[in-house]
């Protein structure tokens, strides 16, 4: 006796062999819908992080170079009598002792 899948659209000998092609099937349209979704989330935070970029960018040019980091920070609650030095690099970025903004950021929004 043959069995037919309407998943693979094909006769397999044993019900068993059918199962294995059906789930093989079904794991490989699962994980194309796991990695759009992911993608969709990379695409969405490409879309924020540029979104945020140019707003912090135009704090920083209406009320000086480096507030936006200083405020942040403040806002993040990390003490104010960290020196900061904030000086254009070729990545103008702030430094605060011997970690980047960046990473006091990203630990920030982690919490």
């Amino acid at each position: 006796m043959k069995f037919y899948s309407e998943v693979t659209e094909e006769m397999y000998d044993t019900i068993e062999a059918l199962q294995v092609a059906e789930k093989k099937v079904n794991r490989e349209a699962e994980k194309e819908k796991d990695i759009s979704e992911i993608f969709d989330l990379v695409k969405e935070a490409s879309e924020l992080e540029k979104k945020t970029l140019k707003k912090m960018t135009d704090y920083d040019q209406k009320y000086g170079f480096g507030c936006v980091a200083k405020d942040l920070l403040k806002k993040a609650g990390v003490d104010e009598n960290l020196i900061l030095s904030f000086g254009p690099t070729y990545r103008n970025h702030a430094t605060v002792k011997k970690d980047s903004f960046n990473d006091i950021l990203k630990e920030f929004l982690g919490k």
